[in-house]
């Protein structure tokens, strides 16, 4: 098997190739994406274990030239970029494996031998018939070289003619020969499943009631932060207190409709003063006073201040109902107007609620004349613009943490490695080998605590459903499985708890509840792990024996690098992140973390998360 090592660490690309020669494999050393691609085109690999971050020509790079210029060798992509999505990227653009650094030596021996036996799947051939060539193997289709776009079933029916190549191919053998490729010659899906048998593959448990003998929910203990009081009810019959709580329990629209109305009411109410003012005085002028009588034509008489008196009276209540009237539809404008005054505010406070940390490149862009809304978007959008370059500064720095401090751990973890294979190495040496390598674990455990608390202190981008008893039941079979933990009795009480999430993340905080609760333990002690729902949470508890806990530690124990009783943690006892972890990970998905000491020793901790929808 010839393998070619593409590493621009010199040291650790030469440790690789010294370990991988002594397994007998024939092994190439690039330092650099150009060198890689050169060797590549001169010899034939089998295997190519490739970094991602390299001078000259990046790595990703690299691995899209070896797949689209068909290289059959596999890709084996080495490199200090282990989350999740780093993952599924590098993937995605072509490597068949995926190694980060740290890592195990033997591990990535066992890698590179399972690519080596990984057969090259031949690669049909093109078709070529009157200038069209059809490349099955890519899905294109080119006529005189022009690329040409057809839909999947135009693609298929164009394979089956070239292949038939001049005959008559009848709608039946069409059919037959792409069913043979696994394409439905109805649906257009490859290998459609019967409904069925989806059925048949869903989880027994969804959907089935927990029966009578379901665990109680874990009990509550006191928050680790009390927040402050509810704010308290007015006592009963206190009608001022009501009335002078009232505009804090209105809405910002509602109160400018009141004001609208109210203004309106005040100055209708000055007008009619105005008017009836007005309207008395040209009556005293028309109608002069001194109690004399007024004899019309007619021979009719009447009293002037009567009809004064009653004109003033008629003017006062039509006028008064005309103000009402007009006034409700005053209130209902206004209602409709501060509406649309507020409009711009509702913008941006549709825009800040869907903000998260993949979306703070929105801006609000509000457009208008330079008034106070217009200044309140501009300096919401300059805000934005800060936090979007923090975020970057931080996803940067955390890259380039990642790559710098991985890197040398990977360099001496791989040289005692392959040093220790060495046979005519001493036991003494060996002694001293497996004790730096310890200490070099114990580093590396340290590193991936501080990259993960770093990564939870971020805004969530993943958010699946999980079920906490899931997440718990696969934690526990990696605990009882771990060699280095000590020997505890574990009781569980498992429920569903279903919540809305970080997969992963929630994986290391039930992982770091259970491995804290067995490290600091007692000899022959007990850990309890619970799941459920509380007061309509989805909730874990993780109870544990162990040293008396005073109530005013428990602040402490959340802090990094610190434990019961000391400033620093002991080294051989983890890394001091595991409890920070765990508080990271619950205020990134919005919930709440109780501690509390245990009864006669130990701790219990309580996580509440939201519900699932």
């Amino acid at each position: 098997m010839r393998v070619l090592v593409v590493e621009d660490e010199r040291v650790l690309a030469d440790a690789i190739a010294t370990g991988l020669r002594r397994e007998t494999l024939a092994v190439d050393v690039a330092y650099d994406g150009a060198g890689a691609l050169e060797r590549t085109s001169v010899n034939e690999y089998d295997v190519v274990v490739l970094d991602r971050d390299l001078p000259k020509v990046h790595g990703d790079e690299v691995c899209r030239r070896l797949v689209a210029e068909r290289n059959q060798a596999r890709i084996l992509m080495l490199t200090a970029a282990g989350d999740l999505d780093d993952k599924v990227e590098g993937l995605s653009i072509g490597a068949d494996d995926y190694l980060a650094k740290p890592f195990a030596f033997a591990e990535l021996i066992a890698r590179v031998r399972a690519l080596g036996r990984r057969a090259a799947a031949p690669l049909p051939p093109v078709l070529e018939r009157a200038g069209i060539s059809l490349d099955p193997s890519r899905r294109a289709v080119s006529r005189d070289g022009e690329p040409i776009d057809l839909t999947r079933k135009e693609f298929a029916v164009l394979e089956v003619l070239l292949r038939a190549d001049g005959i008559v191919v009848s709608s039946e053998q069409r059919h037959r020969d792409r069913a043979r490729r696994g394409v439905s010659a109805v649906t257009e899906s490859p290998n459609p499943r019967p409904e069925q048998d989806l059925r048949a593959r869903q989880d027994p448990r969804a959907g089935r009631p927990a029966g009578a003998g379901s665990m109680p929910p874990p009990p509550l203990g006191p928050p680790l932060r009390p927040g402050p009081p509810p704010p308290s009810r007015p006592a009963a019959g206190s009608f001022m207190t009501g009335i002078k709580a009232l505009p804090d329990r209105m809405s910002l629209r509602l109160r400018l409709t009141v004001l609208y109305g109210g203004m309106f009411f005040v100055a209708g109410a000055l007008l009619l003063v105005v008017t009836y003012v007005i309207v008395s005085q040209i009556l005293n002028s028309v109608f002069p006073t001194g109690g004399r009588w007024v004899f019309l034509p007619s021979g009719r008489i009447f009293d002037p201040g009567a009809v004064k008196a009653q004109t003033l009276h008629m003017m006062l209540g039509r006028s008064l109902l005309a103000l009402i009237g007009v006034g409700i539809l005053a209130l209902v404008l206004g209602f409709f107007v501060a509406d649309r005054a507020l409009a711009p505010l509702q913008r941006v406070t549709a825009t800040a609620r869907k903000l998260s940390e993949s979306t703070l490149h929105e801006r609000i862009a509000l457009e208008g004349p330079e008034d106070e809304v217009k200044e309140l978007a501009d300096t919401f959008d300059a805000m934005l613009e800060r936090l979007s370059q923090a975020f970057d500064s931080q996803r940067r720095f955390v890259a380039n943490a990642s790559h710098e401090l991985r890197t040398p751990l990977a360099i001496n973890r791989t040289l005692l490695e392959v040093a220790l294979t060495d046979p005519a190495v001493s036991d003494d040496l060996k002694a001293v080998g497996r004790t730096l390598l310890a200490t070099n674990a114990r580093h590396e455990r340290l590193i991936d605590g501080l990259l993960l608390l770093a990564r939870t202190e971020r805004e969530l981008t993943t958010r699946k459903p999980v079920d906490l008893s899931e997440v718990a039941t696969t934690v526990l079979e990696s605990a009882r499985k771990g060699d280095d933990l000590p020997e505890v009795t574990i009781t569980t009480e498992l429920t569903p708890a279903r919540t809305v999430g970080d997969p992963v993340l929630l994986e290391h905080l039930v992982g770091n509840l259970v491995e804290n609760a067995i490290r600091h333990n007692a000899d022959d002690g007990e850990v309890f792990v619970r799941t459920g729902t509380l007061d309509g949470f989805a909730a874990c508890q993780v109870e544990n024996t162990g040293a008396t806990i005073p109530v005013y530690e428990v602040d402490r124990l959340f802090e990094p690098f610190r434990r019961l009783n000391t400033e620093r943690i002991e080294s051989a006892k983890g890394a001091g992140l595991g409890l920070s972890i765990v508080r990271s990970v619950v205020n990134a998905h919005r919930g709440t973390v109780f501690a509390t000491p245990r009864a006669g020793g130990g701790l219990i901790v309580t996580v509440r998360l939201p519900p699932a929808p």
